[in-house]
Order: structure tokens, then C-alpha cells, then sequence
């Protein structure tokens, strides 16, 4: 499981915009199949496997999608 943050870090490790899901959307869980999502500069996704897989759910529900390496969102389900 992973926080229901999104933080943009810059290419110098510097924090410039940190949400907390949480706050905004207290009932809704966020999941990952691969742990923390990192995109570098180009948009790509800096990552060792495939595509991971985000799960969300609310209230029983859940939906999932994949974060490719091209950094697209793909395989929604």
C-alpha cells in the first residue's frame, strides 16, 4: 500500500508540490503493485518493471489502471 500522496520532486531531489489524497478524498484507497511511481523529466517513468498497477476503491468498488514505462496510463480495468 502506498500513501494517497502525489509529490512533484525536482531533478535536484527539491519537493515543489506535495497533495495528500487523503485530505480531499477520505474514503477512497489507493493501492500499488510496484511500491512508489517515479517519472523523470521526459514524462517517462523511471522503473525496472513493465507497468504497474494502481488500484483504487471506494466503498467496495475498485478500479485499476497501469502506469507504463512511457509514462501513459493504459490497461484500465
Amino acid at each position: 500500500m502506498i500513501k494517497n500522496e502525489i509529490c512533484f520532486v525536482d531533478k535536484n531531489g527539491v519537493t515543489i508540490f506535495t497533495r495528500n489524497l487523503a485530505t480531499d478524498y477520505p474514503d477512497v484507497t489507493i493501492s500499488s503493485s510496484g511500491g512508489t511511481i517515479t517519472f523523470n523529466s521526459r514524462g517517462t517513468v523511471d522503473a525496472t518493471t513493465d507497468a504497474t498497477t494502481i488500484t483504487l476503491t471506494l466503498s467496495g468498488s475498485e478500479k485499476k489502471f497501469k502506469i507504463l514505462l512511457t509514462g501513459r496510463i493504459g490497461g484500465i480495468e
